[in-house]
């Protein structure tokens, strides 16, 4: 037989496996001295460093404990980043704060007119600094009062340097320094406990809109964001959320009623949601949520893209037909449509859905701050009679940004019976009511009513004519949720909602009547009540 080549090798690895396993281990051969006493060199060096380290942090000071308040404050706000700032001029003061109240920021002020020899590109005003809050107490208002500790600057203020053909004088932390001590807002804070000085400088630059070349006002009754304010200096910061998670909320002033919460979806891991609320005979429902969106366009600018993505989110897959809505070019004719209090401008749809006597009417309001948009609307049947009128819109014009979680539902138990038009008088003291003398509102064209009250078409002006059968006017208590939206406010063109107490003194200052539309229960309690548009 032949051999193959392979198997002499086969048996030689065998043997020597073999006869390797019967050789006796040998004894580890002793290290080198010289690299012994390296290794020696190289633990006693470490030991040494390790001992210097410790001695430096048991000699430097110990940073301050912070209580659990302050550490749940710290945790609430790091989400945010702080801004200082009066809307006039390049300047700013900016800072951010990190879960154990360090605080890191920025201030600048581009003053390009500020040259001379060797900095021709103007003057910049700098200052890069950190520090600390702490000893954080709650106060009497709400609000946190927390020590500003360490303030350190990168450059000393006083210090200038020409960079680049610019001169870089550096400063102090400007709306920081000058005070020992800070008072810290959480959103949902109550304006009308907040110190006056703080409302009034932030207000301007957040809590207005420009209206044919008027700027109104109409600070919200919650803060919609986190504020620090400098008491020493009556200095005032508002906040962005940069925290990649919504932390804001768009939600009503007042609440419509007849409405319970039928969904109220909360996505913890990104705040998102989408909560809905729905009267008890189902004719309408409110519909408030929140979603993320990506796109960088300018929704004012893309408006058809925008709307149709907002309105597939609001409808979640179902068909929709016959969308409209508000132009930019039209906002001046309907600020309280167009003007989202603390949010800017909105986009305000309409369109249809289902078909015969399925078919609703919806309407939302769509605002888009940074990655996240808004969507606040209702939708009604056709044979609803709350909604599908003034009423709805006025509904629509009290929308606000806050960081109160519990006001996104809309929900109200108080029902609704009823609805009639009524002059209204002042009642004396007594806020919680009104003296009103029911009236007949007759249209152009109603005539069954213009023959009853004996009108012809001359007699009405604009369309319309208000009649009445006998002047008797009568007392009706307000329900305690009751909202009262004002069609011709003093200040601005803003269908206004008003407090119970503020419609009050309204009618007491005033000395007149006001024409307005009641919604009453099975009480004749009001529950909502507005005034109507006439032309």
């Amino acid at each position: 037989m032949k051999k193959s080549k392979f198997m002499g090798a086969a048996v030689l690895l065998t043997f020597g496996l073999s006869i390797g396993a019967c050789v006796p281990r040998e004894t580890p051969p002793t290290m080198d001295p010289y690299y012994e006493s390296q290794l020696e060199e190289e633990r006693k060096s470490l030991e040494a460093e390790m001992a210097s380290k410790e001695a430096e942090e048991e000699s430097a000071p110990k940073e301050e404990e912070l209580s659990v308040e302050a550490l749940q404050l710290f945790d609430t706000i790091k989400g945010w980043r702080f801004c200082f700032e009066s809307g006039a001029g390049a300047w700013e003061t900016n800072l951010t704060i990190d879960e154990q109240g360090h605080f890191s920021g920025e201030y600048y002020d581009n003053d390009p007119g500020d040259m001379g020899e060797g900095y021709e590109g103007g003057t910049v005003g700098r200052c890069n600094f950190t520090g600390r809050f702490v000893d954080v107490v709650r106060t009497a208002n709400g609000a946190y009062e927390a020590t500003v500790k360490d303030l350190t600057y990168e450059k000393e203020p006083g210090e200038e340097e020409i960079m680049g053909g610019t001169r870089y004088v550096y400063r102090e932390a400007y709306g920081i320094s000058g005070t020992e001590k800070v008072e810290i807002y959480l959103p949902g804070a109550k304006t009308a406990k907040l110190p006056k000085e703080y409302v009034d400088w932030i207000k301007d630059m957040h809590f207005g809109v420009s209206v044919n070349d008027q700027y109104y006002l109409n600070v919200p009754s919650e803060l919609p964001f986190c504020g620090i304010y400098n008491p020493a200096m009556k200095y005032g910061f508002s906040s962005e959320n940069v925290s990649g998670r919504n932390l804001t909320y768009l939600v009503n002033r007042a609440s419509f009623p007849g409405l319970s919460s039928i969904r109220a979806d909360f996505y913890d891991w990104n705040g998102t949601y989408y909560y809905q609320d729905l009267s008890a005979d189902g004719l309408y429902m409110v519909s408030n949520l929140c979603f993320i969106d990506e796109k960088k366009f300018n929704p004012m600018i893309r408006q058809d893209e925008f709307v149709n993505d907002c309105i597939s989110h609001f409808m979640e897959g179902q068909s929709y037909r016959d969308v409209s809505y508000l132009d930019p070019s039209d906002a001046d004719y309907a600020p309280d449509l167009s003007y989202v209090n603390g949010g800017g401008i909105s986009v305000v749809a309409s369109w249809l859905a289902g078909n015969n006597e399925d078919t609703r009417f919806y309407v939302a309001r769509f605002t888009k701050l940074g990655r996240f948009v808004y969507a606040y609307g209702y939708s009604s049947s056709e044979y609803d009679e709350l909604m599908q009128g003034e009423a709805g819109s006025f509904f629509l014009s009290s929308l606000t940004f806050s960081g109160d979680r519990e006001k996104i539902s809309s929900a109200n138990s108080d029902k609704v019976v009823k609805k009639i038009h009524a002059i209204v008088i002042n009642n004396g003291s007594d806020a919680s009511q009104i003296f009103a003398d029911e009236v007949t509102w007759i249209n152009s064209g109603d005539e069954e009513l213009m023959a009853k009250y004996h009108l012809t078409e001359e007699d009405l002006t604009d369309d319309y004519a208000i009649a009445n059968d006998v002047e008797e006017y009568k007392a009706y208590v307000l329900s305690e949720s009751c909202p009262v939206y004002v069609q011709f406010p003093e200040e601005g063109p803003f269908a206004e909602l008003q407090t119970k107490s503020a419609f009050h003194k309204k009618l007491m200052e005033s000395g007149r009547s006001y024409l307005m539309e009641l919604y009453l229960d099975e009480n004749n309690n009001v529950t909502f009540m507005y005034e109507p548009y006439r032309p």
